[in-house]
Formats: C-alpha cells, structure tokens, sequence
C-alpha cells in the first residue's frame, strides 16, 4: 500500500502511520500498539552496536525520497512508495559508518562535510536546503527536532554550532 508521505521529516503534519525503526521488538510493539506500522532493517556492514540504527541506515529527506545505505533489502520501502536513492558504501568505522547521519528539517541540514554523503548533499542542494555545518559525524543522532525552530541536543559542539542559527536550542 502506497503511504502520504510528510513533506518535511522530524516534524510530522498529522497522525503517523508509518515508521522505519531499528529492530528492537519493545519499540515497534509499543509503536504497533498506537496503530503505527513500523519497518525495521539490518545492515550486516555495521557493527552490532548500530546495525539496526534507522539513523544510521536511512535518511529521508521529505515526501517520498529516502536514502539508504548500500547492502540491505529495500523493497518494503519501494512497495510503500518511497522513492529510494542509494548512498555511497559504508563501512563499519568512523567516519565511512554515518554517511547518511544527517539531520533534516524544514528546509535545513545538519551535517558534517567531512562524512556526509555526497549524493544526499547534492540531492538536499538541489531541493533548497540550507545546510548548517557541525563538526558532529553523528549529526542526526544528536538532534531532536520540535518544531521548525526548535531543537534539542545534548551535544555542547552542536548547541554552539546551532546558537549561531535562527534555532532556539535546548
């Protein structure tokens, strides 16, 4: 079945129906339990620690556009209507491991030059994204969006990085 897709990712407009999420059985039965189908992928590249990491696989860039790593089964996603790009190899270490482990808002990016994928970079480009460059390869990771203007980090590096932006930092 074909999903609505939201058009920016982090900050859905309405109810979630779908979700990519590691593989850990007490989060998608918890998000099952609220009516949410909950896709859950492993890369057998990335060490056990962040194999099953959807941050670490994927990056959605809004409506229907995903990027995946490399080496991991992506049909699931084709069938519910993504459009899925692929990012280039990953490997286990830092920093080839978070190539897509940027975090992606309305209209904006936070990313490391230095580990972004270069394809995703192009693509946010061509969009209109803005990026907002940060010394953090785990960018996504580190970042909670709240609203359009708002996040939360626990990163010290990314709260300076992000103070110089028009975004409220908690």
């Amino acid at each position: 079945m074909k999903e609505q897709f939201i058009e920016y990712p982090n900050l859905p407009e309405s109810r979630v129906t779908l979700t990519l999420a590691g593989n850990y059985p007490e989060v998608i039965d918890a998000l099952n339990t609220e009516g949410i189908k909950t896709l859950s992928f492993h890369s057998s590249v990335l060490p056990d620690e962040t194999a099953k990491h959807s941050d670490m696989l994927f990056c959605h860039i809004g409506k229907e556009h995903i990027f995946a790593v490399p080496g991991i089964d992506t049909s699931v996603l084709s069938e519910s209507g993504f459009l899925v790009h692929l990012s280039d190899e990953i490997k286990a270490l830092y920093p080839d491991d978070v190539k897509l482990n940027t975090a992606v808002g309305n209209g904006v990016y936070i990313y490391n030059p230095l580990t972004i994928d270069k394809n995703l970079q192009k693509e946010l480009i061509l969009r209109g994204f803005k990026g907002i460059s940060v010394k953090q390869g785990y960018s996504k990771c580190s970042v909670c969006f709240v609203t359009d203007n708002a996040i939360i980090t626990e990163d010290p590096s990314l709260s300076k990085a992000l103070k110089d932006t028009s975004y409220n930092v908690l």
